[in-house]
Order: structure tokens, then sequence, then C-alpha cells
């Protein structure tokens, strides 16, 4: 039996929709599609029941669940998280945004002992957890996570966002008119109101996305240049004033509809794994920074 087949199956339980799924898993629908049916041919039961573009589980599903967990929680465990408990790694794999990647990989390496070997996954929502539950990463850090079969998330921290422009700039101007620069990837299978990187509560407040750009840095461009606006981490822009010619330097607008905007972040792991010294340096430099 094919255990990424299994993988699929804990992916379409927990989010309920084959196409959710698909997006998550990075397959197409069709495959997703035959690949639960082979499933269903070996295990010799129907596992889902289809009401419209909504799958739930069936009785026989429901009672394969716990066993298939367990299957791949040791599979896990077997993979790199029984190693990780028997001896202290030097190497640490890290999955991450790009977000926490460009701004705290250099406070990182400096808490690392000299000879740690790193290997850095720049990745998204849902990408984090799999590689993790995969063990093909140790640790991840996450402000949207991806509830998945095997991983836990801790907070460690939280970061204020505010919506940053050219100085006085926008002044003046409505929420619906300014131009907004968003991230291009949407996401899936989110347990929140946000429906972009970053985290923008799209229902709650729909904006005009001008731009879309897949790096931060480029939306800090557009906004350095008066093109745009941009929904960032606080921490993030001050660090930004800190490095560019005063004419440069943004502010940020609509400061009384983002009275409470605080996004909290979360250091992610396997269950099975105890919290390893890298965890630790990882939450402590994370937490340090988003305070200057």
């Amino acid at each position: 039996m094919d255990t990424e087949r299994l993988r699929y199956f804990l992916t379409i339980s927990r989010l309920g929709s084959l196409a959710e799924a698909a997006k998550v898993l990075n397959v197409s629908s069709p495959a997703l599609s035959k690949a639960m049916r082979v499933l269903e041919n070996e295990v010799g039961v129907q596992l889902f029941l289809r009401t419209g573009r909504k799958l739930t589980l069936s009785d026989q599903g429901n009672r394969l669940l716990p066993q298939i967990e367990d299957v791949m929680g040791k599979l896990t465990f077997l993979r790199g998280g029984g190693r990780s408990q028997l001896r202290e790694k030097s190497r640490v794999r890290i999955a991450t945004f790009e977000i926490f990647s460009t701004h705290f990989l250099g406070p990182m390496l400096a808490a690392f002992p000299a000879d740690t070997e790193v290997e850095l996954h720049e990745a998204l929502p849902g990408v984090i957890e799999r590689l993790i539950a995969d063990s093909q990463a140790d640790v991840g850090l996450t402000y949207l996570p991806i509830p998945w079969t095997g991983i836990e998330f801790l907070e460690i921290t939280k970061i204020e966002m505010g919506v940053f422009g050219k100085k006085n700039l926008f002044d003046g101007v409505e929420l619906a008119q300014m131009p907004f620069a968003v991230p291009v990837n949407p996401l899936n299978g989110i347990p929140s109101r946000a429906q972009g990187l970053d985290g923008w509560p799209e229902d709650r407040l729909p904006r005009w996305h001008k731009y879309r750009v897949s790096m931060m840095e480029s939306a800090l461009e557009l906004c350095r240049r008066g093109e745009a606006v941009a929904y960032l981490p606080k921490f993030i822009v001050r660090l930004h004033n800190r490095t560019v010619t005063t004419s440069n330097h943004l502010d940020e607008v609509l400061r009384t509809q983002f009275k409470d905007s605080r996004q909290p972040v979360y250091l992610v792991k396997r269950k099975s794994d105890r919290e390893s010294r890298f965890a630790r340096d990882i939450a402590s430099v994370v937490r340090k920074s988003c305070r200057k």
C-alpha cells in the first residue's frame, strides 16, 4: 500500500474538499480522486461520501482514520523523528516564510553553534507543514498555520501589522481607493479569515489589488516609489526605515482601522519530537527581533 495515498486521505479528511486538498498537496483533482479510488479498492470499503463539492468520511472511513493517523505518525518517527530523539543533531532544517528567512536569518545563524549545518526551505503555508510532517524539515515558522496530522503549533510571539506607504502621499485617501501591493499566492485551508499571505481580512475589509507580487521586497519597492501601499509587519518597516534615506521612509496609514491588528507567530514542529535547542534558539531570536 502506497503511503502517499494514505497522506492524501488524511489531507482530504481534514479539509473536507477534494479541490482544497489538491491545492495544498500540489496535485490535480483528477489525480487525487483516482488515488482515493485505488485506496478504497485496496481497503475494500467506501471511505468518503460525496455531497456536491464536499467530501465527508463514511462510517468505515471514520473507523479507519485513527489507524491511518497512527501508521503515518510511526512512519514519520522512523523517517527522522526517532533519530532526533536518540541524539542531538548538529544540523537544523528550517521551513519558513520568506519574511522570516530574509530578516531573521542573520540573528538565527549567530545563535546556533558555529559548526551547525543549516538547511533552509522557503515555503508557503501547507508546504511548511508537509515538509515537517514528512521529516524533510525539523522546525518551521509561520503566522498562518494549517492544521496537519502529527504537527503542533507553539505560539512564540505576536507581530503588529499595519498599512504602510510613502510618507504623506496617501493622506486622506479612502481604503477602497488605495492601490495595494498584495501577495500573488492565494491561501487555502487556513482556519482564519485571512485570504492572502499577508494575513489581510478580505471578507471584512475588501481592498484594491493593484499589484500582485511574490516577494515582500517587491512590495517595499513599490511603496518606496509611491506606487502602492502594503500590509506589512511593523518591525519590518522599522528595519526598512533605518536602512534607507529619509526620502524613502514609509509611514503608517489607516491607523484607526487597525488598532488590534496583531498576528501570532508560531513555531511548527512534529508532536513526536521533543523541543530541540534549535527550536528554543529560533523562538528567542524571533521574540527579540519583533520587539526591536
